[in-house]
């Protein structure tokens, strides 16, 4: 006889099963890179090579075959090429399998560099890999600090970047100091590495919080957090090697904003508690993220948004907006932030991300040409690419009903509690999915609110499954069995296309960083003095700057500069002179000779005409093309811009196949 013990099966005991899966779910599809190529996969890359040597074949029988048959049909001609095929093949077998081995091994190879954990992914978790390298051997991000600002010399000509302080860099130190105490020999990069692993499994105490504040149910909430923790894009920000920031843009709005839903249900003496939490994780958030101020801008508008409506539900007597949670939060932001990152600080970040953000919708029309659109996901998303990067069809169609079952109980009884709930929620979500459509990148920040709607419609179909009368002896049925029998359904139907668009998300995020690029960086760094300049396009400035440790003019956070426009300029020059004159005057003064002719009321235009004359020629020779009427200290100046004061330094100009290929 098996005996169960008691409560093994309880709700509690389920419920953290049902998470304990969900986690190793979650690391699974973030973890690809860690468990190499699949069995499936080699499958798939051998018959790629059984196909390549086919095809190869056919290709040398055809001129055989129509020799021998000219007479006859095409269609005649590769029937007869087919069986020839077949024949070699069936006659020299070994032969064709081991043509076909040597394809796939190749195939094999080229693969498995996607595949190595001794990488990072993508480009930008090298800016912060350098940075951790900065507080491993300094104990500092920079090497001064203003303004909520750290100075990275390696950024930007001639002297450098005022960048954000970020938080993130000492979480991966801890880490590495951490793993590294019990594995002495672990890299850097493979320490970091598991940062973002750590961030994704966090999401999920993140969100179930603000699913129960948002009076969902638990499967209804479990629904929402696996299409969350889930989601194509969610995953590629988050996968094994993206030590980047990403995932901390959906942890803290869902921290941030399930204390602004818990404000809900606290008495009118106690919102303020639940204020100053949301604050002080607002004011936190911005030591992470650049961009918080889309989380403190939306939260506070919407609080005070519903707490002014709130009044037209109430009694006559009791119409006045409750605003309490709306005036604690705003002030414990406006502190905490203040305090973090200076009050200099807190205003640059906000009137920065307002800055991006017209610069990605295209802004005004510029001679200056706008690098933002060379870059895919700052371009606008279409819809059927944002179904699949938020999750799939099955999981938008649950939204719908969520957001249907919300309106319909609005307009049923506005009264509701849930209905403010729902209120607010519309308000977040209306004008995040403005925003990502308007750029790729800011997809991953309404994803959070979809899969509230989609948890919502979980909840309503559960409900209606879960009351469908039955007749005759099914109707002897509990209302348990019924709830269970409801939740497996949605289950069923809604979450298997989920774990299909997880493992595509987990499969094409790869490393572009290989053994031949780290090579070249290593030799950059290793051959190169300190002090010298690598001139390129901006897409491996952070490989630059985070491996080879060099200074570079522009990297992947550059595209707002106008030195992009200047190093087209020069990589597209049809002469040498042109071409150093532009690298001599960025590293002299980066843009300042453009800014000078500004102030002096030129048009770019006309500006930009004569800085490319100037530039190719000696200083004597190009203070002669500047207007007579100017002072000499400012034609001092600005020649000091274009041609410098004194050398520059060693200065390196890199090309790879990619630029040449692609150009």
């Amino acid at each position: 006889m098996i005996v169960v013990p008691s409560g093994i099966f309880s709700r509690r005991t389920l419920r953290y099963a049902a998470v304990f899966l969900l986690i190793g779910a979650a690391l699974y599809f973030r973890t690809y890179v860690l468990q190499g190529i699949s069995f499936q996969d080699a499958r798939s890359l051998r018959e790629k090579a059984r196909e390549a040597v086919v095809s190869m074949m056919k290709r040398q029988l055809k001129p055989v075959v129509d020799a021998q048959f000219p007479m006859s049909d095409k269609k005649t001609k590769e029937e007869l090429v087919e069986r020839k095929v077949d024949e070699v093949i069936r006659t020299e077998k070994p032969k064709f399998e081991s043509s076909v081995a040597e394809i796939a091994k190749s195939l094999f190879e080229e693969t498995q560099a996607h595949y190595t954990p001794q990488y990072l992914s993508e480009a930008d978790p090298y800016y912060y890999l350098g940075l951790t390298e900065n507080v491993l051997k300094t104990g500092w991000l920079g090497t001064a600090y203003r303004k909520g600002r750290f100075l990275n010399p390696l950024r930007y000509l001639p002297d450098g970047s005022w960048d954000e302080v970020t938080l993130h860099v000492y979480l991966g130190t801890i880490l590495y100091k951490g793993i590294s105490f019990f594995a002495p020999k672990i890299s850097l990069v493979c320490a970091v590495a598991c940062l973002p692993l750590i961030l994704g499994v966090l999401i999920i105490p993140a969100y179930l919080p603000l699913a129960k504040a948002s009076r969902l149910s638990f499967p209804a909430a479990l629904t929402g957090c696996v299409i969350l923790v889930l989601s194509p894009l969610v995953i590629q920000r988050s996968v094994y090697g993206w030590y980047d920031t990403d995932p901390y843009n959906v942890i803290f709005p869902a921290l941030i904003l399930s204390a602004f839903f818990h404000s809900f249900s606290a008495s009118s003496d106690k919102k303020w508690i639940w204020g100053v939490i949301a604050g002080s994780l607002s004011g936190v958030y911005a030591l992470f993220w650049a961009g918080w101020s889309f989380i403190f801008l939306l939260t506070a508008g919407v609080s005070l948004l519903v707490g002014v409506l709130e009044i037209f539900g109430a009694p006559p007597a009791k119409r006045r907006p409750d605003l309490a949670f709306f005036l604690s939060y705003a002030a414990a932001t406006i502190l905490f932030a203040a305090l973090l990152v200076t009050p200099s600080g807190l205003f640059e970040m906000i009137a920065g991300g307002f800055r991006f953000i017209a610069k990605v919708s295209g802004g005004a029309a510029s001679v200056w040409p706008n690098f933002y659109l060379l870059i895919g996901e700052t371009n606008t998303v279409s819809p059927l690419k944002w179904i699949y990067l938020v999750s799939n069809w099955w999981t938008l169609l649950l939204a719908l009903m969520g957001a249907i079952a919300a309106l319909g109980q609005m307009i049923r009884d506005r009264s509701a509690a849930v209905c403010k709930i729902d209120l607010a929620w519309i308000l977040i979500t209306l004008p995040l999915l403005f925003l990502s459509l308007k750029a790729e990148r800011y997809v991953l920040l309404v994803v959070l609110p979809f899969s509230f709607w989609a948890a919502r419609g979980a909840d309503w179909l559960m409900g209606c499954l879960g009351e469908v009368p039955f007749r005759g002896r099914w109707s002897r049925i509990s209302p348990k069995v019924r709830r269970t029998l409801a939740v497996s359904v949605v289950f069923l139907i809604f979450l298997p296309r989920t774990f299909v668009g997880a493992d595509v998300g987990g499969k094409i995020s790869h490393i572009i960083m290989n053994d031949a690029w780290y090579g070249a960086l290593t030799a950059v760094r290793d051959r190169t003095p300190p002090d010298s300049i690598v001139f390129s396009w901006w897409s491996p400035g952070h490989f630059v700057t985070g491996v080879a440790r060099r200074r570079v003019a522009v990297d992947g956070g550059s595209q707002a500069m106008r030195e992009n426009y200047w190093i087209c300029k020069a990589l597209m020059a049809t002469d040498e002179n042109t071409a150093a004159g532009i690298f001599r005057m960025l590293a002299a003064g980066g843009n300042r000779a453009a800014d000078l002719f500004e102030k002096q009321g030129w048009s770019m235009a006309r500006a930009q005409k004569l800085i490319l004359r100037a530039v190719r020629v000696p200083r004597d020779e190009a203070r002669k093309l500047l207007p007579e009427e100017w002072p000499g200290g400012v034609k001092e100046e600005l020649l000091d811009a274009t041609h410098g004061s004194a050398s520059p330094g060693p200065s390196y100009l890199m090309i790879y196949d990619e630029l040449l290929v692609d150009n």
